[in-house]
């Protein structure tokens, strides 16, 4: 960043406003544009001031001509400045955006505040905040997060249905640089699958806790503590042993 110059990064092309256009028309290209700002030139193309929506907004009113509303005079740098020089320049002076211009003093594009956070970005910091923009404009509040990893996108939160999922997926894949979009996966919980009782999700309980109908009483029985078999005890073993008959005494 501190070997480039500002023509590198800088915005074009550029969409200006003449001196003795209405405020009127110029609101309208700010607004349906998104810029921080638009230079303002004179009949040779050359910079006179800059026109902001603050500027606008402390008009009152969009009858006027831009002339009468705009900042002047135009701050403006060559495009052979350096970007680290006017990346500061927008800060110390509380300026949203900067007119680029030509050896000759025309305007060639404009670098805002945003192009210099941009450069700040890895190139998938700045997919997943335009991806972000494009989800935050549908759902109207930060209902889905977006990450993106080398171009792949994905995509997290929560949906109500599968047409809100395949939504997010598209809007996400409109932005240019972006490979593909998925939706995140919740990893299964610890011990298998969960089965649904009454609206409330539960884990399979364990064979070694269920407890068994009895059917075959020789076939052997759990309880719910163990899953060992119940077996006699030594006592109950004797016990069965006294109890068994004596063949009959011999008559005589």
């Amino acid at each position: 960043m501190a070997d480039m110059q500002v023509s590198e990064v800088m915005h074009r092309p550029i969409r200006a406003v003449r001196h003795d256009d209405t405020a009127r028309e110029a609101a309208l290209i700010l607004a349906e544009l998104g810029y921080a700002a638009l230079p303002v030139l004179d009949q040779n193309d050359r910079p006179i001031g800059v026109l902001t929506s603050g500027d606008l907004l402390r008009a009152g009113g969009l009858d006027d001509t831009v002339s009468a509303v705009m900042t002047a005079p135009a701050v403006s740098v060559p495009g052979s400045a350096a970007l680290t020089e006017v990346s500061s320049r927008l800060a110390t002076h509380g300026l949203r955006s900067l007119p680029v211009v030509d050896a000759d003093g025309r305007v060639v594009g404009m670098f805002s505040r945003g192009d210099a956070l941009r450069i700040m970005l890895t190139p998938d910091d700045a997919l997943a905040a335009g991806a972000q923009n494009r989800l935050d404009q549908y759902s109207g509040a930060r209902r889905w997060r977006v990450t993106v990893d080398e171009g792949d996108a994905t995509i997290s939160g929560r949906f109500t249905d599968e047409s809100e999922r395949r939504i997010a997926i598209a809007l996400t894949r409109t932005v240019p640089g972006i490979r593909t979009a998925t939706i995140a996966t919740t990893p299964a919980a610890a011990g298998g699958p969960v089965r649904a009782t009454g609206g409330v999700a539960h884990p399979p309980i364990p064979s070694a806790f269920r407890i068994t109908s009895p059917g075959d009483p020789d076939e052997p029985r759990t309880n719910s503590l163990t899953s060992t078999p119940e077996r006699p005890s030594p006592r109950a073993a004797r016990h069965t042993e006294s109890a068994t008959p004596l063949p009959p005494a011999a008559a005589g």
